[in-house]
């Protein structure tokens, strides 16, 4: 097993890298956004996080790789991304199934931190997370000394496959279909029509058939009488039931004042935090904060554990007044 401080010194790279003296960022594919650097990627611990960018497909992130304004951060379950905010210093770690907008991350408005990255990074990954991201670092620094992108397809969430058939003016074209579990972007696909991509149907239209002969008036009144019993016959929709609202938190008046205490010592003035539940057993198993928040240690003790009616196997998300 590798000691404190073999691990520390393979995490070096990554906080010199990720400081703001650090002048190279790592370089983005093409055509995916531009503009003010918000973040750098810190630390990437999972194979299937992806950025998606103002345009072009998602893609896989680096340390040091650039965020700006119209990025999207998009974390599979069990996987996770630190990023570093350039104006503040501060890390922020996303994770446990979440889709963020770089604008969306709660701390871009908190004063600086003077707090260390090492230290940050310390309360915020587990020894056996680091090791993994070591893993994964080391692939994508291999792969950029043979100059070859990262992954695309290593376990994460599925892509868009593109497979199918079109028709007429379209020809032999391509359906949108949902990819499998971890391959991004190569999943197989349903069965596309109208708008392919393929050559141009150079087939002759069919003759156009005879037109139909006028209806009797018997015709037409017996159609009429199919029509009018049809329609009485017909029952409405059923009405869709409304969004459920999530049950009560518990403890949430110390859960109040918990977490108001780490918004001030952050320096945030924020009314409301979206609390995010995942309940296992009718129980809740996990926690989260909306906007990339850490989540302090006295919620967990508060949250952790406690009974909580939702469907199982589900993320509830509560919008919990602070103030």
């Amino acid at each position: 097993m590798r000691s404190a401080a073999a691990l520390a010194l393979s995490l070096g790279a990554a906080l010199v890298a990720s400081s703001p003296a650090f002048a190279a960022d790592a370089p983005r594919p093409p055509g995916t956004g531009s503009g003010e650097t918000l973040a750098r990627v810190h630390l990437v611990g999972g194979a299937g996080v992806r950025v998606r960018g103002e345009a072009g497909a998602p893609f896989a992130p680096r340390a040091t790789m650039p965020l700006f304004a119209r990025d999207t951060l998009v974390v599979p379950a069990g996987e996770f991304v630190i990023v570093h905010l350039v104006r503040n210093n501060h890390l922020v770690r996303v994770d446990d199934d979440v889709t963020l907008k770089v604008t969306d991350i709660v701390l871009l408005s908190a004063p600086r931190t003077q707090e260390s990255l090492a230290a940050q990074l310390e309360r915020m990954v587990s020894v056996d997370e680091k090791r993994a991201a070591e893993r994964i670092a080391g692939t994508y620094a291999g792969r950029a000394a043979g100059d070859a992108p990262p992954p695309e397809s290593s376990g994460g969430v599925g892509g868009l496959g593109l497979r199918g058939t079109g028709s007429g003016g379209g020809g032999s074209g391509n359906g949108i279909g949902i990819g499998s579990i971890g391959t991004l972007g190569h999943g197989s696909g349903g069965t596309g029509s109208g708008y392919g991509s393929g050559a141009r149907s150079t087939a002759k239209s069919a003759p156009k058939p005879a037109p139909p002969k006028p209806a009797t008036p018997a015709a037409v009144s017996a159609r009429a009488k199919l029509d009018a019993t049809a329609t009485e016959e017909a029952k409405p929709e059923a009405a869709q039931p409304a969004a459920t609202k999530p049950a009560p938190l518990p403890a949430a008046d110390a859960l109040k004042q918990c977490l108001d205490g780490e918004l001030r010592r952050l320096g945030l003035r924020l009314d409301r935090v979206v609390v995010r539940l995942r309940v296992e057993g009718g129980r809740i198993r996990r926690l989260a904060l909306g906007g990339g928040l850490a989540t302090p240690p006295c919620a967990r003790t508060l949250l952790l554990d406690q009974p909580y009616a939702a469907p199982d196997q589900t993320w509830q998300s509560v919008d919990l007044v602070v103030k």
